[in-house]
């Protein structure tokens, strides 16, 4: 594992330190998926505003990428901004495909957790596509909003964000996981935490490939409903969830996961059953083979629900079988509702 201490940087910074960490020594399960795609600001093109990983054990490749204006809800129009996070199961690189110099010199391809709505043709012209409003890679549970909510480390509520905006961060990469936590440093700051699991210990063999999950988890400022924060998670090619502010769902202060799609709820803070004790317990966010939440598959590791009304606060270290967990407990410079969880800090 390779640790990334709480630190003050850029909206920039945060592509660099998660691939630094990924690239480690330490780390032998990801390497560097394109050495054309570049977090050097030379351009505004996303290839010169990114950074691609390749997972070996999964054969995923995980994009991380700075841009805004993701749509949260189109009755609000609020959008975020920060760091998008897909996952494709090919990568082409392939540029006598592209029509000039000026054209993307790779993209995603196969299946990927990009939508068919996304407005970057670079990034959507060699992803399989079915239906009007998705591609095959995954169902989506919200079927009148077709800006499917990625993953990402969402860092301010606004239509753009600048690779020198001001943020902090905290995480830690291990072969398996990418936890991470970030929260940007004005007014129109928020707060997120981004876990991207390969998941290694099924209860079975659920047939389910790629066997990994990324589940994130956004605050955002004004507006909120009774301390929601709002969840996206993606598991295999088939199943996808995300809930825009619009749906009515309670994403509960200190939880992972929602009461539909493929991770389900984590809780932190159940009293000890023997009358005697004053020890809190916890419960692991599980994993589900589909979004009806009926066959478990797994329990998730890359974080816990956090709690800091038993004394834990943000930048707490907890000691959790023998696993250290950092806890995160942040709402962005200007937000309302923190996003808490504990996330992977071994």
């Amino acid at each position: 594992m390779v640790k990334i201490p709480q630190q003050s940087g850029t909206a920039s910074d945060i592509i660099d330190a998660i691939a630094a960490a990924a690239l480690d020594d330490e780390n032998s399960a990801w390497s560097d998926g394109d050495s054309d795609i570049v977090n050097t600001g030379q351009s505004s093109n996303y290839w010169h505003n990114a950074r691609v990983l390749h997972h070996s054990p999964t054969g995923l490749y995980l994009l991380l990428m700075l841009e805004g204006g993701w749509y949260i809800t189109e009755v609000r129009n609020d959008r975020l901004a920060g760091v998008t996070c897909f996952v494709s199961e090919d990568w082409e690189t392939d540029t006598e495909i592209w029509a000039d110099e000026n054209s993307a010199p790779a993209a995603p391809a196969g299946r990927s957790t990009i939508p068919r709505s996304y407005g970057s043709s670079d990034l959507r012209d060699n992803i399989e596509l079915t239906g009007s409003y998705r591609h095959e890679s995954f169902q989506v549970y919200n079927d009148d909003d077709n800006r499917q909510g990625p993953c990402g480390f969402w860092v301010r509520e606004s239509s753009g964000v600048d690779r020198d905006y001001p943020v902090r961060f905290v995480g830690s990469v291990t072969d398996d996981i990418i936890a991470f936590g970030a929260w940007g440093r004005d007014s129109s700051g928020i707060a997120s935490v981004n876990v991207f699991e390969h998941v290694t210990d099924k209860f079975f063999n659920d047939g389910i490939s790629p066997s990994a999950v990324m589940y994130c988890n956004q605050s955002h400022t004004g507006g909120l409903r009774d301390g929601w924060t709002y969840p996206s998670s993606f598991y295999g090619w088939n199943e996808h969830y995300y809930m825009p502010r619009d749906n009515h769902y309670p994403m509960e202060v200190g939880q992972i996961g929602t009461i539909e799609g493929p991770v389900g709820m984590g809780q932190w803070g159940g009293v000890h059953p023997h009358p005697e004790s004053d020890e809190f317990l916890y419960r692991r966010a599980p994993l589900y083979q589909s979004g009806d939440q009926e066959v478990p598959v797994a329990v998730l590791k890359g974080s816990l629900p956090s709690q800091s009304g038993i004394g834990l606060g943000h930048g707490h270290t907890v000691d959790v079988d023998g696993t250290d967990y950092r806890y995160f407990e942040q709402t962005g410079e200007d937000g309302d509702v923190p996003v808490k969880q504990a996330i992977l800090y071994e």
